[in-house]
């Protein structure tokens, strides 16, 4: 399955590595997509993170990113 990445100072960590569609669609809804612009830089490593960990995700969950397009707010 997907190894679990580090992401205890994410604000919202999962517990174990993604397991199904909904729970990556869940993370997704919930990720800071802001977080390039912050000027903390904990918020940036932060976000990262999460984006990391989401990428690693979506082949499994949405090979065709149709669900990363419809949450990414770039």
């Amino acid at each position: 399955m997907i190894s679990e990445v580090d992401l205890r100072d994410w604000g919202y960590v999962p517990t174990r590595a993604i397991e199904s569609k909904e729970q990556y669609e869940h993370y997704l809804k919930n990720h800071d997509w802001l977080y390039e612009w912050s000027d903390d830089g904990s918020a940036w490593l932060r976000g990262r993170r999460s984006v990391a960990y989401l990428k690693e995700a979506a082949p499994l969950f949405d090979p065709d990113l149709s669900l990363w397009r419809r949450y990414a707010q770039h």
